[in-house]
């Protein structure tokens, strides 16, 4: 005797969202929205709008949001030859929460540990929607030798390349 077993067709299609200013892209931010990538089927990227920066270090410095919009989606298509998300939408945000409280078949949110806080609450907040709470995927902050981490307002002050190599040497007594 055979068990006739019917695969269903209708799998569902894994949604993932990481959010940025993503200004200067560089390593840290490649490894936070590569990770969207490895885990999602489709990928939504928030990218801050630039009248949400003034209160950014060297804020005058951020390149202007259509820039660094282009910058992301030149990454995210070489991303999607490499990783398992094949479609990705940027959208414009204006804070953290933006697009995570406004779609309720988002699954995952890629975080770092700084920002886990805010992964944390955007759970508490859907919740309370009655919502399902999004799997958290948590990056470690990448680091310089100087063990501070890696950030774009460290590139606007010329102290580190988007590789994360310093510029400037480091006093040693």
């Amino acid at each position: 005797m055979f068990n006739i077993v019917q695969l269903s067709t209708d799998r569902k299609e894994i949604v993932g969202v990481v959010a940025g200013t993503f200004d200067k892209l560089h390593v840290a931010h490649e490894k936070l929205i590569s990770e969207a990538f490895k885990n999602a089927d489709y990928v939504i990227i928030g990218v801050m709008s630039d009248r949400k920066l003034s209160n950014k270090i060297a804020w005058e410095k951020i390149d202007p949001y259509m820039v660094r919009v282009k910058h992301v989606k030149d990454l995210c298509t070489k991303l999607t030859k490499m990783y398992r998300a094949k479609r990705f939408e940027i959208v414009e945000i204006s804070g953290p929460y933006d697009v995570v409280l406004e779609r309720k078949e988002i699954d995952l949110l890629v975080v770092s540990e700084e920002t886990l806080p805010k992964g944390v609450r955007v759970n508490i907040l859907r919740s309370k929607r009655g919502w399902k709470t999004l799997k958290l995927i948590i990056v470690p902050v990448m680091k310089t030798v100087d063990n501070r981490p890696i950030t774009s307002h460290r590139i606007r002050l010329n102290e580190i390349d988007k590789q994360g190599n310093l510029k400037v040497k480091m006093y040693t007594p």
